[in-house]
């Protein structure tokens, strides 16, 4: 202070600088009181985030070692196979053979009811019957696929579930935030396993059973994006040209279609992610005349107005 103020501090500006000191001292506290909060909330956050990630790898490391169970190769003394994955066998059991009675000559005579409801009506009936022998089918030699399918399934919904319902340390909650981790369960999953993946979880719109919500869980994070719907579309048209010349056995050649056309069916285009396997899909159908008309034309444009329309 200059000599000349010194009267402020003998006429009672001590107790005027003490009021100011209180004031700037309360501005401190208050500061270092928020610092603390704000620092106890990220500490929170980064152990909540721990705590999930530890959970979440742990289940992931699960899920790994059950896929890598149904892909190892075994022996198998049967027939002329002498080794077998357990994947290969039940995507040729459950996938490239009819397990419903879809015959071919109701469409053809166009006896199938053409509303859009009964189309996904009989989609939801077929996938069903596909489902049931997934899950009940039982080898001679292997035994019942369901003992090993279903703990990889179930450990799938169990994982998907997880994300969905512990992801909450961040104040957006997006979809994209969980799909960071969902997208590393995509990256370890084959195009088998994507189109048995749909047939388990198929269920009633009614059903309030687990196998509904794992339903949804695939359609909101989009698993079924990397399901390719490969197909050779001249090789099948061919043969669906022979089928409709009289080649009743021609139709064994189209079987997988089924159950391919009827995932895309049942399953919300969301599942698909941006849909461009689902697309393609449905455009090589729309431009093969005899599988068209195999396959029936009704079911055709149903995924054409589903993947197509607007485009």
């Amino acid at each position: 202070l200059w000599p000349g103020n010194w009267s402020l501090l003998l006429n009672g500006g001590f107790e005027e600088w003490g009021q100011t000191g209180d004031f700037f001292g309360g501005i401190f506290t208050f500061l270092t009181f928020l610092v603390m909060i704000l620092t106890f909330r990220e500490t929170q956050k980064a152990s909540a985030i721990e705590k999930f990630e530890n959970n979440f790898f742990n289940m992931f490391e699960m899920l790994r070692n059950l896929l890598s169970d149904i892909n190892v190769e075994r022996s198998y003394p049967r027939k002329k196979e002498n080794s077998y994955r357990l994947i290969d066998l039940a995507y040729k059991e459950f996938c490239k053979e009819k397990t419903f009675d879809d015959k071919f000559e109701n469409r053809k005579n166009d006896t199938f009811n053409k509303a859009s409801k009964d189309i996904y009506k009989f989609s939801v009936l077929s996938l069903m019957k596909k489902k049931e022998k997934l899950l009940n089918y039982k080898d001679e030699y292997i035994g019942r696929y369901s003992l090993y399918l279903n703990p990889f399934f179930r450990e799938l919904y169990q994982i998907l579930k997880y994300i969905d319902e512990k992801f909450r340390f961040e104040n957006g909650k997006t979809i994209k935030n969980r799909k960071f981790y969902t997208n590393m369960i995509r990256a370890i999953l084959s195009n088998q396993i994507y189109t048995l993946l749909a047939i388990n979880a198929v269920s009633d719109e009614n059903d309030t059973h687990h196998f509904y919500k794992y339903r949804r869980l695939i359609e909101k994070y989009e698993l079924l994006e990397h399901l390719t719907f490969s197909i050779d579309i001249e090789d099948y048209n061919n043969a669906a040209h022979s089928y409709l010349n009289g080649y009743t056995e021609s139709n064994k050649r189209i079987i997988e279609l089924q159950t391919l056309y009827q995932i895309a069916i049942f399953y919300d285009k969301k599942a698909f992610g941006n849909r461009s396997n689902a697309k393609r899909f449905v455009e090589q159908l729309s431009k093969a005349d005899a599988l068209k008309k195999v396959i029936g034309e009704n079911i055709v444009n149903y995924l054409e107005e589903k993947f197509l329309s607007g485009e």
